[in-house]
């Protein structure tokens, strides 16, 4: 039983807020823009480090826009009825309304919590809060990734490059990474990008596809692409059996590249594999942050960037934005061509490069349960979570 009050932080920007039968919370706008109020419901015990689910939901009608003016969090508290740390609730349309959701461990120190049901800056409408639930839950299940990010000297020609791509391949396999991520357009480097294109069910893609089934690992490979007389600038995920489960068209193209006449790509595409969720950019991909978080709100928690551009401060930039792990190759004449970066936007692993490394690769493992977690993270003098954080509080209203 969760017991609830109303709460605004001024009298003036209080909704009108009402109890309905059969425990339904309404919250309606006063009439003007800064409109701001919660629901808080109590929640005697809730033990550190034990697993909940919470659920709510909620019927919008009329607001202004409902990713902006709804959220939901929850607030774990110590034993002195201080924060602890202020967790978002995700969100999804199911019929007739928004089901907010989540299951998450309480933090350490935690003995109880409280629910805010958040109404706020919507000068129209209501929203009806119903059928909330706070209950034990199994613990959630550790999801790891052993990522590789490889680079190689491209000797030039179509077959040479490839057979250094192989090579790499072959080498960073022994590390046993569950994904690889290699270069951009690896197959073009001293050679016309049309006779280096290769096509899906050609013999080029045939043979990575056949690397990646010999090892069982992901691998993710720059390719100029040619379909339907079309030249694209891709990167294609291969699945551990080897198969193409995947293909990014690069959709910020150069003008350089766009010169020599490639055509860019419009689709924003996120991927499921066995471990979680996979996004693909190509190097000027990451010089604009609209494209990341694209990816990042389609659920993507790693971002594989085949490049040309050794671009670290953007690499680290988009990880820091989203809240996500990005993975970035480029070519050897770089002194770290290859590294992997955390969602605070850390590197946390790299390889040198430079003329005393013709290839290699880096290695790292990649925590997708972990909350990357930091003080006064937006939500207050308590912890709050980089990838929550921004997903939720993002105005959607006025920057899309």
């Amino acid at each position: 039983m969760i017991a609830w009050h109303s709460l605004s932080p001024h009298a003036d920007l209080a909704p009108v807020q009402e109890r309905l039968e059969g425990g339904v919370l309404i919250h309606r706008s006063n009439g003007r823009r800064n409109c701001f109020g919660r629901w808080m419901g109590a929640i005697e015990h809730a033990a550190g480090g034990q697993t909940y689910r919470f659920s709510v939901t909620c019927r919008p009608s009329g607001v202004r826009d409902a990713l902006t003016n709804l959220h939901v969090l929850l607030t774990w508290l110590d034993a002195e009825g201080r924060p602890v740390q202020r967790d978002y609730i995700g969100r999804r349309e199911v019929p007739g309304g928004i089901l907010f959701s989540r299951v998450l461990p309480a933090p350490e120190g935690a003995v109880s919590a409280r629910a805010e049901l958040c109404f706020k800056w919507s000068e129209t409408g209501q929203v009806a809060w119903s059928d909330a639930e706070f209950r034990e839950a199994p613990a959630l299940a550790q999801r790891t990734c052993r990522a590789a990010s490889a680079f190689t000297v491209l000797p030039g020609g179509k077959e040479k490059n490839l057979q250094a791509v192989l090579a790499v391949i072959d080498q960073a396999a022994g590390a046993k990474p569950d994904i690889l991520c290699l270069g951009e357009a690896v197959l073009t480097v001293d050679t016309p990008f049309w006779e280096s294109a290769v096509t899906i069910g050609g013999p080029e893609v045939a043979r990575i596809g056949e690397r990646a089934q010999r090892y069982g690992m992901y691998i993710v490979v720059g390719l100029t692409l040619l379909e339907e007389g079309v030249y694209y600038n891709t990167a294609v995920l291969f699945g551990r059996g080897g198969g193409v489960e995947g293909i990014y068209r690069k959709i910020q193209l150069p003008l350089a590249e766009a010169e020599t006449g490639y055509t860019p790509g419009d689709e924003f595409c996120v991927f499921d594999t066995d471990f979680g969720k996979v996004g693909m950019m190509i190097c000027w991909d990451q010089g604009f942050p609209e494209i990341a978080r694209r990816m990042a709100a389609g659920g993507a928690e790693i971002l594989l960037v085949p490049s040309a551009w050794n671009a670290r401060i953007q690499a680290r930039s988009r990880a820091s934005d989203n809240g996500v792990f990005v993975m970035t190759s480029t070519p050897s004449r770089e002194d770290t061509p290859c590294f992997i970066v955390d969602p605070f936007g850390e590197v946390i692993a790299s390889c040198a490069g430079g003329e005393a490394h013709p290839s290699g690769f880096c290695v790292a493992e990649l925590d997708l349960g972990r909350q990357y977690k930091t003080i006064w993270y937006s939500v207050g003098d308590c912890y709050g979570e980089h990838r929550a954080v921004k997903a939720n509080e993002r105005r959607a209203d006025v920057l899309d």
